[in-house]
């Protein structure tokens, strides 16, 4: 059997492109905000801030501002933090996010299978609540979610990588 070589190609391609997700324009000023779990908090620690640097390396001309809002152990849902500190929209508010960058689900993997689906869900009705608010005045913010970073399999210093990996 001969299969016409064009149409295949062309619902291929057009399949791939329906595929890929919007691309992130930063646009004169923009306030870019770090939400998340120690994968973001990390980034404001001596020698680890390499994003932020890279990001103002690559896009000199913007003054973009840039605030790390992330704390260790945040979750979608799960944000602790002391009496009166304050909720995540009203710090979102006070740093004029323009782009909200949000490191989430590394610290929901420790709930296993289980809790793969109230995580989806979570996540989806904290994007749906962001993608309505204005922070910066200027409109709703962009969203960018960040995934958790891979374990490498590392004997001496990652005994359980592998397991890591599954979640």
């Amino acid at each position: 059997m001969k299969l016409p070589l064009l149409p295949l190609l062309l619902a291929l391609l057009s399949a791939a492109h329906a595929a890929e997700p919007p691309n992130l324009e930063l646009k004169q000023g923009d306030h870019i905000c770090f939400i998340g779990n120690s994968l973001a908090a990390g980034m404001s620690q001596p020698g680890h801030n390499h994003f932020e640097a890279l990001l103002y390396q690559r896009f000199p001309t913007l003054n973009l501002v840039v605030r790390n809002l992330a704390w260790p152990a945040d979750e979608v849902v799960l944000r602790p933090r002391a009496l009166g500190f304050g909720d995540p929209d009203e710090h979102l508010t006070f740093s004029k996010a323009d782009v909200v960058m949000a490191f989430f689900g590394f610290n929901e993997s420790f709930k296993g299978p289980a809790g793969v689906e109230p995580f989806k869900a979570d996540l989806d009705a904290w994007v749906q609540h962001t993608l309505k608010q204005n922070y910066s005045g200027k409109g709703a913010p962009r969203v960018v979610l960040v995934s958790p970073i891979a374990a490498e399999a590392k004997p001496l210093l990652l005994p359980a990588a592998d397991k890591t990996e599954v979640r």
